[in-house]
């Protein structure tokens, strides 16, 4: 059959000759070898893999249908797995299948409601707004529950256009619930044939980025980079990170099978991971001051040796991320002791100069750590018999639980909360525009607009403007797109095959680059109405980017307008995370003993809620710099405290290291760790006028730790001085920012 042709066969072709080619990357240029190798990770991808699934439980039914002449019922099944797939983001099977079963429910319910309702507009209108206000409230809950409720509300305003009747109505409906189970079961399905698949393709990726941050940091010893911008780039690196270890954990620490597992597959992954953070934290610890290294070094070569093994180790993650994500075997790539010997060698060489060396042993100390674990997580790939380091039990504790907590709900119903304020934006925004297509629009699909509003209009202003601007350049562009693919290829299986090929990268790009998405989304629903409606296809084309216009403008003036949440409003509550995970996480690390494990295992949450806090400050700089100059607050002393906070968590983390390998600590230290600690904890309760009731205690020794340098506690100190000043001076200013805004 025609279908069969032009649906499987494409998908066997491109594959056997993406391999082909990576076969024989010895014999391509470096560029073209490296995007070949980038297009063979994309395709063993979750967002390939994701795509693909989508793609398949939205057309096959449309497909099955149209052979037997059912093309409105085909269109009805595919509306019912297309709004299923949506809340079916990667994660633990379980969240998945709970968030799948409530969107098909609710959206039968869904169906039912607003096709009755569509005889009379204005009750329909009073619907709309209440329906987008308690459904956008689910935000609450997660980004899952956040995303049934937007599918409830795509399948909402898809209904509102067409009166039927009750009959009619009650058939949509079933076919709709039809399409959610049909996709519900291929999504299962799926999951039960390859277990292994989703944990090893999200631990890659997390692999890979902290490989990236690695190649950031060997910039530090180039001379030609410029520190600052460096400096940027850690700060954005890090956001990407602790979001990609976020998404391992879901799916490793939330599913039984893999915690459970006593095989070598579920072993290795998890016992990756767990050294995969360590290794983080020890990259972590690789902050000096480069302008000093750099001006006492700059002639002496081992600036360019650090620059060379760093590269090369970050390789070597790079290659075994690509192995386990791509579900290869590996092999090592580099043996890094021959360049360790040889920055030693040049250590020792500049050292009879007369020059103080101590900060590149510190240097060459945290290479040699790095090596050490990067070795370590090739062997888990081989072997993996060391799982009691840390118990299922452990584990499961790193994992953020997000219940369905009705009480939390209704403590949310206040406009002080910004889920509130939130889910009241999109209701007024969306009643309006509803009101406007009833009044104005003479449109036959100005639901587009509507559809628009709610996938657009975001809880900050910020990401509301990027996605705006994301939908209007991929709308516009991929009009064009679709103009011309229908104009040159008027044949029925032509504009099938880009049918497929557009929703199959529509629905792989989705989650990690929207304006992408959105270009190739265009062009395959113009397709579709092609095949069928009978409007004209520019008159269709025109009609989605004006609505788009029409609906990206009513979004953006409401997230300025209705109920705004700038995040200078949020600014006291991001520090406050910050320093008070930092006192934890100082008083946890001196608190640890290697022959307690227990300690270990708080030690651990206390080092990811620091660097969660860290990074969710980081977050909220970024968000206000895309923010109206009359509503940032003190951008540059923002600035000044993440970067600050930053160096301290380097601190702290190689100071971590340096306890680890020896425990011992004389009083004097101690008292110098004690000093830092309650500068920190001080600053803390100057802001929250609440007092920390831990206490740092820890057992001292007769003998000192020598690694422990007090010119390197000094350090710590001292910038644990200068985050207090930032951060009383940021805080005082921003509220007194926030008393003007409010009285004018």
């Amino acid at each position: 059959m025609l279908w069969e042709h032009v649906f499987f066969c494409p998908f066997h072709t491109f594959k056997s000759i993406l391999l082909k080619m990576y076969c024989k990357k010895q014999l391509m240029p470096k560029s073209l070898e490296q995007s070949s190798k980038q297009l063979k990770q994309f395709l063993y991808s979750q967002y390939f893999s994701d795509g693909f699934r989508i793609t398949l439980g939205i057309l096959l039914p449309s497909i099955i249908c149209y052979h037997f002449n059912y093309i409105e019922v085909g269109i009805t099944l595919s509306l019912g797995a297309l709004g299923t797939s949506i809340p079916d983001n990667p994660g633990p099977p379980e969240h998945r299948r709970n968030a799948m079963l409530i969107t098909i429910g609710l959206s039968f319910l869904m169906a039912i409601s607003t096709g009755l309702l569509t005889y009379y507009p204005w009750v329909l209108a009073l619907f709309i707004g209440v329906s987008c206000f308690l459904l956008s409230m689910l935000n609450i809950f997660g980004a899952r529950a956040a995303a049934v409720g937007v599918s409830v509300l795509v399948v909402m305003v898809l209904g509102i256009d067409t009166q039927l009747t009750w009959q009619q109505t009650f058939l949509y409906a079933t076919f709709l619930l039809g399409g959610g189970i049909w996709y519900f079961l291929l999504s299962i399905i799926s999951q039960g044939l390859l277990p292994y698949r989703a944990a090893e393709q999200t631990l890659g990726e997390c692999i890979l980025e902290v490989a990236a941050f690695m190649r950031i940091k060997a910039e530090f010893y180039n001379e030609d980079s410029v520190i600052d911008e460096n400096y940027k780039k850690t700060l954005n690196q890090q956001v990407i990170i602790n979001q990609q270890q976020q998404n391992v954990r879901d799916i490793l620490f939330r599913t039984r099978k893999l915690l459970n597992d006593t095989s070598l597959n579920g072993r290795k992954l998890v016992l990756t991971f767990v050294d995969l953070v360590d290794l983080y934290e020890q990259i972590n610890a690789t902050h000096y001051k480069y302008e000093s290294i750099r001006l006492t070094f700059a002639d002496k070569g081992i600036l360019e040796l650090f620059h060379k093994v760093i590269i090369k180790l970050a390789e070597e993650l790079e290659h075994i991320g690509e192995g386990i994500h791509n579900h290869q075997k590996i092999r090592v790539k580099h043996d890094f002791l021959l360049d360790l010997t040889l920055i030693k060698s040049k250590i020792d060489t500049t050292e009879r100069e007369g020059v103080n060396v101590l900060v590149l042993k510190r240097i060459l100390i945290n290479l040699r750590n790095i090596a050490y674990r990067v070795n370590r997580m090739h062997d888990y790939q081989h072997k993996a018999n060391e799982l009691s380091i840390l118990r299922s039990k452990d584990l499961t504790r790193f994992v953020d639980r997000q219940l369905i907590d009705w009480n939390l709900f209704r403590a949310n119903l206040s406009l002080t909360s910004n889920h509130c304020r939130h889910a009241a934006r999109v209701a007024i925004v969306c009643l309006l525009a509803y009101v406007f297509t009833l009044t104005v629009s003479e449109g036959p699909h100005s639901y587009w607009i509507l559809l628009t509003i709610i996938v657009i209009l975001k809880p900050g202003y910020s990401l509301t403007k990027q996605r705006n601007i994301e939908r209007i350049i991929g709308t516009v562009i991929g009009g064009i797109i679709g103009l011309g693919v229908l104009t040159f290829f008027p044949t029925d299986a032509a504009r099938f095959g880009f049918l497929v090929l557009f929703m199959l990268l529509t629905f792989s790009f989705i989650r990690i680059k929207y304006v992408v998405s959105v270009l190739f989304m265009t062009p395959y629903i113009l397709i579709v109405f092609s095949f069928t409606t009978s409007y004209n296809d520019s008159t269709v084309a025109w009609e989605r980017i004006i609505d788009t216009f029409i609906g990206a403008g009513a979004a953006i003036l409401g997230s300025y307008f209705v109920f705004p949440s700038w995040e200078s409003y949020q600014l006291k509550t991001a520090v406050v995370d910050t320093l008070k995970s930092n006192v934890n996480y100082l008083k946890k690390m001196v608190e640890r003993s290697s022959q307690n494990q227990e300690s270990q295992s708080a030690y651990r949450l206390s080092r990811k809620a620091s660097y969660v806090s860290s990074a969710n400050l980081t977050t909220a700089f970024q968000r206000m710099l895309s923010e109206p100059k009359s509503k940032q607050t003190q951008a540059d002393l923002l600035y000044r405290l993440v970067v600050l906070n930053n160096q301290l968590n380097s601190y702290l983390a190689t100071l971590s290291y340096q306890l680890e390998a020896n425990e011992n600590l004389s009083d004097d230290q101690l008292k110098q760790l004690r000093s830092i600690w309650f500068v920190l904890k001080e600053t803390y309760e100057k802001i929250t006028c609440k007092e920390l009731l831990f206490k740092l205690s820890r057992n001292t020794s007769l003998t000192e730790n020598d690694l422990v340098q007090n010119d390197f506690l000094r350090e710590i100190h001292q910038t644990s001085v200068n985050i207090r000043k930032t951060a009383l001076e940021l805080i005082q200013l921003n509220t007194h920012s926030l008393k003007i805004h409010t009285n004018t």
